[in-house]
């Protein structure tokens, strides 16, 4: 599903050299690569191989995601929410404000 180690093999990037860059440990970056990643975990990784976060999935595979807000239900992104989402963090970046998950119901 993730072409984390994919596109790590084509830079010739090893796994730990990513996981220093993003400021942790092998082990929590083997986990988010055999789990359930934290959205804010994959933009990250994408901001750290400075590719968009839409080349960290499988092209074939419809992707969708649970997002799981305090209190409140959960909700599902598909792949085209989750570029909506990284374009309004990178606008409002631009910009200067702060975006966090939390302002992901408003999409």
């Amino acid at each position: 599903m993730l072409r984390i180690k994919e596109i790590c093999k084509e830079r010739k990037l090893r796994l730990y050299e990513l996981a220093a860059m993003l400021d942790m440990r092998y082990n929590s970056l083997h986990s988010i690569l055999g789990g359930n990643p934290k959205l804010s975990s994959l933009i990250k990784i994408a901001e750290a191989l400075d590719v968009p976060i839409t080349e960290l999935f499988s092209k074939e595979q419809e992707i969708t995601f649970t997002l799981q807000i305090e209190d409140g239900e959960p909700i599902i992104l598909r792949k085209t929410d989750l570029i909506d989402y990284y374009n309004k963090v990178n606008l409002a970046a631009a910009e200067g404000l702060d975006f966090d998950e939390s302002q992901a119901e408003e999409l």
